[in-house]
């Protein structure tokens, strides 16, 4: 007999102690919402800033609204969106104007050939480089009038 009280007492402590654990959790519970609700005393604008894809948490129940700033937003539609269509353009305008490319692009090609092999010719080291009568090299000068004043100085009469 005493063993069945002994049952019978463990049984309801192990039930009294998940009611107060129970009572308890509901009470933590209402505690966590309205200290949540807390936070956004005096709160009156809100405004997150970010610089890369990110995730964001417990922005939902917020009870101010939260702007977001997508600082990364406009370069990600440029490489997403913007440049695959332009991409596509391009290829139609190449294949419509194939011949005018292809003779701008040969006439450029021989234009750098040409100039490859005679800056290999003169020994050019730099540019802008005038190489005046095929002796006289000037460099670090894009001004025609300078590198003639500079040839006429040093190579007149040579």
């Amino acid at each position: 007999a005493l063993g069945a009280w002994g049952w019978i007492t463990r049984s309801a402590l192990l039930c009294a102690l998940l009611v107060s654990l129970s009572f308890g959790t509901e009470l933590t519970w209402a505690q966590t919402r309205q200290n949540k609700s807390a936070l956004f005393d005096g709160v009156k604008q809100i405004e997150l800033f970010l610089a890369r894809p990110t995730e964001i948490r417990n922005v939902e129940g917020a009870k101010v609204p939260v702007k977001v700033y997508r600082m990364y937003a406009h370069m990600q539609y440029i490489e997403t969106k913007l440049m695959p269509r332009i991409q596509r353009n391009i290829s139609a305008y190449m294949e419509a104007n194939k011949a005018q490319i292809e003779a701008e692009s040969n006439d450029l090609k021989a234009m750098y050939l040409e100039g490859k092999e005679l800056s290999f010719r003169y020994k050019l080291m730099e540019s802008p480089s005038f190489v005046i009568n095929g002796t006289a090299v000037f460099d670090h000068t894009n001004d025609l009038h300078e590198a003639l004043r500079a040839y006429q100085q040093h190579y007149r009469g040579r």
